[in-house]
């Protein structure tokens, strides 16, 4: 829902293979029409993302997250790190605190390949002798 609200006015509608109808249907705005296999249409559909991209607040050292998983993974780590840092202002212990810390390196884990579902269902069965 909050991703539809912040989209909202910024769809772009692309139609392929308009190689294989006879455009004489009305044109839709903010619409373009393209045909992959004839590559027609493409510098037009490349202009207008181009277009739609507010370059002028990127600076050269930013990094683009463009995985919707990555995104919400490393929101899930600055999260615990918030937690983390809340958790050392009141003074709690390394233990408590480690909790978070290995949730944070957990999500950070499964955006560079460290964390698989096979490194989980190894400490699945390793630990509970599921199975067994």
């Amino acid at each position: 829902k909050k991703l539809k609200n912040k989209i909202s006015g910024k769809i772009l509608t692309v139609f392929n293979k308009t190689d294989l109808i006879k455009m004489q249907t009305k044109k839709i705005s903010n619409t373009i029409y393209i045909s992959a296999k004839n590559k027609t249409g493409i510098n037009d559909l490349k202009q207008k993302l181009i277009a739609s991209v507010n370059t002028s607040q990127l600076l050269s050292d930013d990094t683009i997250i463009t995985n919707i998983r990555h995104f919400e993974e490393l929101q899930l780590s600055l999260s615990e790190i918030n937690t983390i840092i809340e958790g050392i202002k009141i003074n709690l212990t390394g233990d408590l605190l480690s909790v978070n810390i290995r949730q944070a390196l957990y999500h950070l884990g499964s955006i560079t390949g460290e964390i698989t579902s096979e490194n989980l269902l190894d400490n699945i069965f390793g630990k509970f002798c599921i199975g067994k």
